[in-house]
């Protein structure tokens, strides 16, 4: 499977087990997808949200900060940073 493939598959996956409440497996999930597409600031978001659902505030800081190191126009993530910082 490509890894741009196999990415879009481990975010899918991600998503599905965040939706069930399997949070830390959806994390490890997403952060597999990340790896295998290091620029997708979505999927740096969607694993900030979930390390934020988790508790896991200081990830959930990194990944926000890695989506808009990629896509610094993206207010959503900008807006979820801030609110892990009030937390």
């Amino acid at each position: 499977m490509e890894s741009q493939e196999k990415s879009a598959s481990l975010f899918a996956e991600g998503l599905r087990l965040a939706s069930a409440g399997s949070l830390a497996q959806a994390i490890e999930a997403l952060e597999q997808a990340a790896r295998f597409c290091p620029k997708n600031p979505t999927y740096e978001y969607q694993l900030g949200l979930c390390c934020q659902r988790a508790g896991r505030n200081l990830d959930a800081a990194l990944a926000y900060s890695r989506a808009i190191e990629l896509a610094p126009e993206s207010s959503p993530a900008w807006n979820q940073l801030a609110l892990v910082f009030t937390e």
